[in-house]
């Protein structure tokens, strides 16, 4: 066995990046389309099961899906944390909750956040809507919060 002396060594510079922006995809990417025309969208099965937000495949038994439902803007509290000390990486700087919201009709949460509200008002099954963000940049983020209907 020959020992390789440093003129023998193969050498190159390298720099691991990333140069280009994630695409989406068709379902998502009309997903976030319709957020910022402030329009919820999901993707119904053949069982009739619409699924928030959108997606590509059946969770249950991988279905293709590509059928497009709008949703209303409002939905109820499945799941929710109370967040008392917002850190400084968070959207809200105020007192908030990350929850998982059933929208109406629908068969599964979104995980969103809820504001304006103290936590003694949040219960399973309260009833939220989307708040939109003013500025529109076709991500998540065009649903600025959710919070609670007062009827």
């Amino acid at each position: 066995m020959t020992k390789s002396s440093d003129k023998d060594l193969l050498r190159a510079s390298f720099k691991l990046e990333y140069p280009y922006e994630r695409s989406p995809g068709p379902v998502i990417g009309k997903f976030f389309e319709e957020l910022s025309n402030e329009v919820l969208v999901g993707t119904k099965n053949s069982k009739g099961e619409i699924f928030v937000p959108a997606a590509e495949f059946d969770p249950k038994d991988s279905e293709h899906l590509n059928e497009f439902i709008e949703v209303k803007d409002e939905g109820v509290i499945r799941s929710f944390t109370w967040i008392e000390e917002p850190r400084t990486h968070h959207l809200l700087q105020d007192p908030f909750a990350f929850a998982l919201i059933c929208m109406d009709g629908t068969n599964s949460a979104m995980l969103h956040m809820i504001a304006n509200c103290e936590e003694n008002e949040l219960e399973i099954g309260t009833r939220v809507k989307v708040v939109w963000n003013e500025e529109k940049s076709q991500t998540i983020r065009d649903i600025k919060y959710f919070e609670i209907i007062n009827d």
